[in-house]
């Protein structure tokens, strides 16, 4: 093993002792579990179609059956998988600051998600 892979190796485990990183991390992944578990629960005895989308001044843009509403935690997840493998990668390049606010954004569009679904 060369210098260069056992630096990375120790980088590696560095960022799994991140408790920042971690807590930012659990965060974002207990809201988007918690989004498709409100979902199934206050959605999946609907029988008809249901309001998918409103505008505030169009009103009703899309209706559809409430399957559909599970397109928003999997956005959610893709987003959170997206943002973890960027900011792994860049923290093995030490950049700490672009690997926090990535894990921020993911946060963030969350708790968006978990407003909207929650509004719908």
């Amino acid at each position: 093993m060369t210098f260069r892979e056992s630096l990375f190796q120790i980088r590696k485990i560095q960022f799994f002792k991140e408790k920042k990183f971690l807590f930012l991390l659990f965060l974002s992944l207990s809201l988007n579990l918690f989004l498709w578990l409100y979902i199934y629960f206050n959605f999946h005895q609907t029988r008809g179609n249901i309001i998918l989308q409103r505008d505030f001044f169009l009103g009703v843009i899309s209706i559809g059956p409430w399957i559909y509403l599970l397109r928003i935690p999997l956005n959610g997840l893709i987003i959170f998988i997206i943002n973890f493998i960027l900011g792994f990668k860049l923290y093995l390049q030490q950049k700490k600051n672009l690997t926090g606010l990535l894990f921020y954004i993911s946060l963030i569009v969350q708790i968006i998600l978990l407003t909207t679904v929650i509004l719908i």
